[in-house]
């Protein structure tokens, strides 16, 4: 296969991206293993505030390495800084919403 200088002066620069990235072999790589999990969550109540995480039900997309434990994965998520409001506090996760249950948990993977 040509490299690619060569291949953009023959068939233009539109194409010599595509023939490169369809035809030439790609190296294998490493895949990165975590945890993907789902929270079934709700309102805390003792927060009187309106911010729209507090509106939720499920939080999806929470990502932890191989091993966490759920309790871990619990407290990690709920000690996560969500915003400072305009008086300066700093709000967490565990201050407007509670963990019910964990609803998903699964390996998943992506590449490095």
């Amino acid at each position: 296969m040509r490299d690619m200088t060569e291949t953009t002066k023959t068939y233009g620069a539109n194409y010599a991206g595509f023939i490169h990235s369809h035809l030439t072999p790609k190296l294998m790589k490493e895949k990165k293993r975590f945890l993907n999990v789902t929270f079934k969550v709700e309102r805390h109540p003792n927060y009187t505030g309106n911010h729209q995480l507090a509106s939720f039900d499920h939080i999806m997309g929470n990502t932890f390495p191989l091993g966490t434990t759920k309790q871990e994965m619990t407290d990690e998520f709920l000690a996560e800084t969500v915003v400072k409001d305009m008086e300066g506090k700093t709000w967490t996760k565990g201050e407007m919403i509670q963990v019910v249950e964990i609803t998903k948990c699964f390996e998943d993977s992506c590449n490095d």
